[in-house]
């Protein structure tokens, strides 16, 4: 859906469709698609969606390891690359992104108290940001949070059992949407709380004492993940 002003924003090329498939019990939120997906149009298939597919599936770098976004699509039955039982893990996971065009920002401090206007939509479009109205900005937030909006509510019509916003960008984006009382039911578990954006080996940082917690975070999250699909 590309509504008004994200359309004057944005070049339309640069529009990439989520990776949700009816069905799908668990939706992995992630901020926007880079270079790499709007190449592809397909979300999460460079290296964040590598690094998730590395985790999900337990995969090593001894084999060329396939985005988890072009994994869920399938279009080049890259499916067929799988065993059955990853198969079936992968057919049971969904990708979106909160906006559906690339897009760069800094999150002020406001971020994490009200409703954030952006204050970077990419480097590309750096020149009709500085243009515009705070009006028009807090218009073009307005429109991608209620895209996103319909577009997570579609999904857990559909049947998203789980969501796990990943990074800081999503989380807040969740998290305001709940305060507001937007959705009345986000299945947003305690466990899928702080899990990093797999961007910059997030989702593998060194094994040491300064990252013990977020290794906890990630194994944890992996771990309810396995039990949600085994369980059926």
């Amino acid at each position: 859906m590309a509504t008004p002003y994200l359309k004057k924003m944005f070049d339309q090329k640069d529009f990439v469709l989520d990776a949700v498939n009816y069905g799908v019990r668990i939706l992995f939120i992630l901020e926007s698609p880079g270079n790499n997906e709007v190449k592809s149009k397909n979300p999460a298939v460079g290296k964040s969606g590598k690094d998730m597919t590395r985790l999900l599936l337990q995969k090593t770098n001894d084999n060329p390891i396939i985005g988890i976004g072009n994994l869920i699509k399938n279009e080049n039955n890259e499916l067929n690359t799988l065993s059955d039982e990853d198969k079936n893990f992968v057919k049971q996971l969904g990708v979106m992104n909160v906006c559906n065009y690339p897009m760069q920002h800094r999150l002020s401090t406001d971020v994490l108290r009200n409703s954030v206007i952006f204050k970077r939509i990419s480097k590309k479009q750096d020149k009709y940001v500085k243009g515009e109205s705070s009006e028009k900005l807090q218009q073009l937030h307005d429109e991608i949070i209620n895209d996103f909006k319909a577009r997570l509510l579609t999904a857990i019509d559909n049947g998203v059992e789980y969501i796990i916003p990943c990074g800081t960008f999503a989380r807040v984006v969740i998290e305001q949407l709940i305060s507001k009382g937007d959705i009345e039911e986000i299945p947003y578990p305690s466990w899928a709380e702080n899990i990093p954006h797999p961007a910059r080996n997030q989702w593998f940082p060194q094994d040491n004492e300064k990252n013990k917690s977020r290794l906890g975070i990630i194994q944890n999250m992996l771990n309810e993940i396995k039990l949600i699909i085994d369980n059926g």
